[in-house]
Order: C-alpha cells, then structure tokens, then sequence
C-alpha cells in the first residue's frame, strides 16, 4: 500500500469499524538492497519483522484471547515464531490469484525444469506457465526470494486454512484441484475459505475512474476480466494479443 494513503486507510477502517484495533510495528533497519529489487526486497524484509510481531503477539495476549492469526502469504516468514503459540494459524492471499499456484509448488516443480526459457512449468488448476514468464529472483535457487517462494508453499501446507481473495466460479480449475486434495496428494489439505472479491471502496461517486464507469456501463457478462497483480508487465506482442482475442471470440 502507497505510504500517502495509508493513514487516510487506517482512519477511515477505525471510522467503520472500531472493534479493529492496528498495532503499528516500530521502524527497523531494512535489509540490504536486494539485487533483485522489489521483488527480493518483498521477501527479505518480513523476516527482519519477526521478534516484533511475535513480541505484539505476546502482549495482545496477555488482554486478549487469541483464537486465530491470519497472515499474508508474502509474509509467512512469521509463520514458524508464531505457530507454537496459535492453534490457528492461518495464510490469506489478499489479492485475486491462481489460489494453488504457490501451494502446489515444490523445489522439485522449479529445479526440474530445464534452463531452457522455452520449457513450462505445470501448476495444478492452472495452464501451464513459460520457465521465462517467471519472476527473475524464482530462477535463481541461491536468492532469498527463491527459497521464500518455496517457503510459502510448506508454510501453507501446514497452516489452519488458506484464505484467498476470490471466489468458487471465479477460478474453478483451481478450486478443483484444492478441494480434490490433487496438491498435497497422501496427506491432509488445509481448508481453503473464499471471502472475494474484497476491493477497496470509496463513497464519493466523484472519485471514480472514468474506466471504472465505463465498466459499470456495459451490459451483463460483457466485461473480461484480466489480473496483472501489482507489478504485472507485457510485451508489445501480449498487449496486442490481449486487445484483438476478445474481439474474435
């Protein structure tokens, strides 16, 4: 979340809900600069956070019964301090996303694939994905990021549960794939809990995107949907592809 408008967030949640409480984490020294740039530092940084979520934690405890600890699944490197404490514990995925994409994978699904940037990588519930579609730091099995990745695919296996950000028909395949236990085959699956499609509202009609009205225009299913998360990025070819396919289906 933006730094501007993270104040302007927690005052107006506070305003809507007050049985929330926020308990602001003291500032820390960040890691080093990752040579993989957000995305490295994305995984380096939550560990560094670790004594002092595990000290929160502590105190609201002492006030509070504590009955579960939900965490993002970028952040379950708190899982491990956390887990002797909590008998639930469970990974959210905050944003809409292939649900089993980290929780099917292995280090086995990553090093068993070739060098070649033209091999594909088979996720359960998912097509196929190009070796080279991949994030930078996931081939490289000596970052920080790569051996985080793998990190949240146990850590979500042992967890309570798994809480995504979307919804059955939304991603069926997917969905599938959990629910037959088809990702940890021989062995217990975590339930999965779907509470999207979760966005973020505004009251003030005035503020809305003139793309976000175009949207609301259009006749029912009319309207595809496409989720580039956070830092998604297409080549010249894909964005063309992606403009002249919904017209020819």
């Amino acid at each position: 979340m933006a730094q501007a408008t993270w104040p302007q967030n927690i005052s107006r949640v506070v305003a809507s809900s007050p049985s929330i409480t926020f308990h602001n984490l003291p500032a820390i020294t960040l890691p080093p600069s990752s040579s993989y740039g957000f995305m490295g530092l994305a995984f380096e940084f939550p560990p560094v956070n670790n004594p002092e979520v595990h000290l929160t934690l502590q105190n609201v405890t002492r006030t509070a019964n504590l009955k579960a600890f939900i965490i993002d699944f970028l952040c379950s490197a708190a899982f491990e301090p956390c887990h002797t404490d909590l008998q639930l514990l469970y990974l959210g995925c905050i944003k809409p996303f292939r649900v089993p994409s980290p929780y099917n994978c292995s280090s086995n699904t990553i090093e068993n694939a070739a060098k070649d940037v033209k091999d594909y990588l088979d996720f359960l519930g998912t097509p196929p994905i190009l070796l080279s579609g991949l994030a930078e730091p996931l081939l490289n099995r000596d970052t920080t990021a790569y051996k985080s990745f793998i990190n949240i695919a146990t850590q979500m296996a042992k967890s309570s549960g798994i809480k995504a950000n979307t919804f059955e028909s939304f991603e069926p395949r997917a969905v599938k794939a959990i629910s037959k236990g088809l990702c940890i085959p021989n062995a217990p699956n975590p339930p999965v809990y779907y509470f999207g499609p979760l966005i973020a509202g505004n009251d003030l009609a005035i503020d809305e995107h003139e793309c976000l009205r175009c949207l609301s225009s259009q006749p029912s299913q009319r309207v595809l949907f496409l989720c580039f998360v956070s830092v998604g990025l297409f080549n010249k070819e894909q964005l063309n592809e992606m403009n002249i396919r919904p017209n020819t289906s």
